[in-house]
């Protein structure tokens, strides 16, 4: 016997979000009717849970227009939908298509950088390892699985050759061929891998992984005619884990119970981050909103959060009050105001070694880009004085952090500090600007770039010092 139901009975939104307007004799009828569809189908008990909470909150709050409507990613068009299919055997898949599954394209040899050739197994495991020992905590990778790069060759040969790539800049063992061509068949590799990648629709987390990877270290794996724009890749991998977590929305209640939910922050809060770092250093716009900017933080509550995690959130915080500070027209001390009031949000974590000075240097960089802003739109003279004070402070924290810290973060903390190096030498400071070359040296001593990503840094800011000397 089948089951009757109408679309009315499944599409709850309106009378959900209508039950602080409606009498009470009302608002019993939407009870009933809650409870009858409910008792035909268990997928609504979502919907149950969503409209306890939202009563509980009416409850609770005088301005109802004030609260997060949770339902707005609880109880959505599409999954009314789905659920109606669902319930009549007639399966709709993601959004509103029919009769869809999985195309499961087989990788081309030549994809796989260990059956290609290009890497023995062996050295592929090393280069792994070493990308993981430096990285890993990027993604969330901590130590290597079991028979990780067997996986990766089936699963996902885009994070497999990543992950090579990057191992590459540690390995001081003999390789297969020249360093240059190597680095450069990598590279193509994932150029292919992620034009490929464009219209497979949602992607795997190994996937995302490596969108994040590729974003994170842009600068430094760019070569030649291999070029990644970081601003592009976060936000397509962000575009790409919204489609992929449709029925797990960060900001769900539903997701609070999820066996996967620090994982699924982890990733999506440092994707987060290094799409509003590229924002801000391009002056591109963020493709997501300020509200799920502002959730990143939830990931704290879970009781399982690291210092690392807390680090990730608190820079967040931190430059997504630049962010809106560098979209409007306001006084320099209200810009300044609110930027230490998120930075001592997050104090607490200051006297972690491993924490702390990547905030301080998050803080310092961004009150460098408020006084650069002020000058910009004033020209006032006085502002270059403080515009050199923040950046000689910004490269003292450098000189001050150890180096393996520096050499493990992202191609973006580096460039804040030769950013900050590169005013001084325009002003004529070249005792920081002197430091910051040898930091950069020290960089070329602990990874081999075969872009000479700090090496070209180094040369470009002892030129300008040469540049500004000269009568």
């Amino acid at each position: 016997m089948g089951i009757r139901c109408s679309l009315a009975d499944v599409n709850l939104t309106d009378s959900l979000i209508s039950q602080n307007t409606v009498s009470s004799t009302e608002n019993a009828s939407i009870s009933q009717k809650l409870d009858e569809v409910l008792s035909k189908v268990d997928l609504l008990l979502g919907v149950r849970r969503a409209a306890e909470m939202v009563d509980q909150e009416l409850d609770n709050q005088p301005e109802a227009s004030n609260l997060l409507d949770k339902l707005y990613f609880d109880v959505t068009p599409f999954r009314d939908v789905r659920r109606a299919g669902d319930m009549t055997q007639i399966p709709f898949n993601k959004e509103l298509a029919h009769g869809i599954w999985p195309l499961v394209l087989p990788h081309p040899n030549d994809a796989d950088v260990v059956a290609s050739g290009l890497l023995s197994e062996s050295l592929a495991n090393e280069l792994v390892r070493l990308a993981i020992d430096f990285y890993g905590f990027w993604g969330g990778i901590y130590a290597v699985p079991h028979n990780y790069v067997n996986e990766l060759r089936t699963q996902c040969p885009l994070l497999l050759a990543v992950l090579c790539l990057l191992g590459l800049r540690f390995y001081r063992g003999l390789l297969p061929q020249n360093m240059d061509v190597l680095a450069r068949s990598l590279l193509h590799t994932i150029q292919r891998l992620l034009s490929a990648s464009i219209l497979v629709v949602p992607q795997t987390k190994y996937q995302i992984q490596a969108f994040l990877l590729i974003a994170l270290f842009s600068i430094s794996l760019s070569y030649q005619a291999f070029y990644f724009d970081g601003w592009f890749l976060s936000g397509y991998a962000l575009l790409h884990y919204i489609t992929r977590e449709m029925d797990l929305n960060l900001l769900s209640d539903r997701f609070k119970m999820h066996p996967d939910r620090i994982e699924s922050f982890r990733l999506w809060n440092q994707l987060a981050l290094t799409h509003l770092c590229y924002c801000i250093l391009s002056g591109r716009p963020c493709l997501i909103d300020t509200l799920r900017l502002d959730q990143c933080r939830n990931i704290l509550d879970i009781p399982s959060a690291s210092s690392f995690d807390g680090r990730i959130v608190s820079q967040l915080s931190i430059l997504l009050t630049l962010y809106n500070a560098l979209q409007f027209k306001e006084p320099l001390e209200t810009s300044l105001k609110d930027l230490k009031s998120s930075f001592n949000d997050w104090k607490h974590l200051l006297e972690q070694d491993t924490v702390g000075p990547v905030i301080v240097i998050t803080y310092r960089f961004s009150k460098v880009m408020l006084y650069r802003r002020a000058y910009l739109t004033t020209l006032d003279p006085k502002l270059i004085q403080d515009l050199d004070n923040e950046c000689e402070k910004l490269i003292n924290i450098f000189k001050d952090t150890d180096i393996m810290l520096l050499v493990k973060s992202s191609d973006l903390i580096k460039f804040f500090m030769m950013f900050a190096a590169l005013n001084l030498a325009q002003h004529g400071k070249n005792g920081p600007v002197l430091a910051t070359t040898e930091i950069c040296r020290a960089f070329e001593h602990k990874m081999v770039y075969y872009n000479q990503f700090a090496s070209i840094y180094r040369r470009l800011l002892e030129s300008v010092v040469r540049s500004y000397a000269q009568p």
